[in-house]
C-alpha cells in the first residue's frame, strides 16, 4: 500500500462532507499529507504512515519556531511538542498559537501495522484496508480555535498553485514528446537538420 492509496481512501471517506481537502500543503509550520477543513471550522490533520520506521521517525521532526521569550530567535521544536503546546512561547508575533496547528491529528497507516499503544495521548488512528477506512482511535480535541477564512484561503492557493504547476510539467512534456516526435519523424523521412 502507498500514501497516494491511503490519501485516495481518505479523500474516499472524508471528501463529501468537508468544506475542503488537499493533500501534501503547507498550511502550518510543516507540510501535511492530508488535511480536511470540516464545516465546522475545525481543521484535522493526517499524517500518512507507511512502515514503523516511517512512523517512529516523525517523532523525530524538528520545526523552526520563534521563540518569543528571549526576543526573536529561533528555535528547533519536535513537531509533536507543537501539537500539543498551549505554551505562548512558541507564539509568534500577531498569531495565536492554537490556530497553527490543526484541531485534531490522525495517523493514517495500513491496516495492522501499528497497535493502540503506538499510538500517542494527542493523536487519533485510522487504518486503510483497501478503501476501507477505519478510524480506531478518535483524535481528542487539541484546541477549539475555529480555523476560517485565512486558512481556507492557505489550502485553496495550494490547490491553486499545485494545479498550475501540473499543468505546466503536463504541457512542457507534450511540447518536448511532439518536438521528439517531429524529430524523430524527420529522421525516418531524411531531413535530417
Amino acid at each position: 500500500m502507498t500514501a497516494t492509496d491511503i490519501q485516495r481512501a481518505l479523500r474516499l471517506k472524508y471528501g463529501g462532507s468537508c468544506d475542503l481537502m488537499a493533500h501534501n500543503i503547507w498550511v502550518f509550520k510543516w507540510e501535511s499529507d492530508t488535511v480536511v477543513l470540516q464545516k465546522s471550522g475545525y481543521l484535522a490533520e493526517f499524517e500518512i504512515k507507511i512502515s514503523r520506521s516511517d512512523f517512529r521517525a516523525d517523532f523525530k521532526k524538528r520545526i523552526r519556531t520563534h521563540y518569543v521569550r528571549w526576543g526573536n530567535g529561533s528555535h528547533m521544536t519536535p513537531k509533536h511538542e507543537l501539537l500539543t503546546t498551549d505554551n505562548p512561547v512558541y507564539q509568534g508575533v500577531n498569531d495565536t498559537v492554537q490556530l497553527r496547528r490543526p484541531n485534531r491529528f490522525y495517523f493514517a497507516v495500513p491496516k495492522g501495522m501499528l497497535t493502540e499503544l503506538d499510538i500517542p495521548a494527542h493523536a487519533g488512528w485510522v487504518e486503510i484496508d483497501h478503501r476501507r477506512v477505519t478510524v480506531r482511535r478518535k483524535a481528542p480535541l487539541l484546541h477549539r480555535g475555529k480555523h476560517g477564512q485565512e486558512y481556507a484561503d492557505k489550502i485553496l492557493a495550494s490547490i491553486y498553485h499545485r494545479y498550475w504547476c501540473l499543468w505546466r510539467e503536463v504541457h512542457e512534456r507534450k511540447t518536448a514528446n511532439k518536438k521528439e516526435a517531429q524529430a524523430e519523424c524527420d529522421r525516418l523521412n531524411g531531413k535530417e537538420a
